[in-house]
This record gives C-alpha cells, sequence and structure tokens, in this order.
C-alpha cells in the first residue's frame, strides 16, 4: 500500500489538501484548513489565533473557570501589583 501513495508539499500553500485517485482514475480532493505554525505578521490575527488555541484546550480541561482564567491573563498588564492576583 505504501507503493501507491505519493507525498508533495508545496510550501505556498496555507491549507493541507489530498487528493486521492482511485484505479479508475477518478479523484476525490478533501481540503482542511491547518495552521502551519508560520506567524502571521499581523500581531491582532496571531492573537486571535493563539486565543482560540488556547479556548480549545482550556475550556474542555477548565470548563466555565477557561473565561474568569483568560479574563485574569487579558488583565495582568493594567494590574500596578501582582500580588493582586491571589
Amino acid at each position: 500500500m505504501i507503493r501507491k501513495v505519493v507525498v508533495e508539499t508545496d510550501s505556498a500553500l496555507r491549507s493541507t489538501q489530498t487528493v486521492v485517485e482511485l484505479e479508475d482514475k477518478s479523484q476525490n480532493a478533501f481540503r482542511a484548513e491547518f495552521d502551519s505554525g508560520v506567524p502571521s505578521t499581523d500581531l491582532e490575527e496571531q492573537g486571535r489565533k493563539l486565543a482560540a488555541k488556547f479556548a480549545a484546550i482550556a475550556v474542555p480541561a477548565l470548563g466555565d473557570d477557561a473565561s474568569r482564567f483568560t479574563a485574569g491573563l487579558e488583565a495582568l498588564p493594567d494590574l500596578p501589583d501582582v500580588r493582586q492576583l491571589h
């Protein structure tokens, strides 16, 4: 089976695409968005991606506390003294 698989890469693509060619030469294509880890030069976009990634990990683990934790993190720059965190 491995001899029948061909992997081709294109670093210019920002998503993953899989094309399956059947023995009758018909094809089915599947496309999926995938963050390749290449940071955006837009810092706001990076922040949105990081917040979404954090939520995807934190919400299953922390439930409703995840949003409270996120709010606390977002407030850190405005705290005059980190001792207020306890």
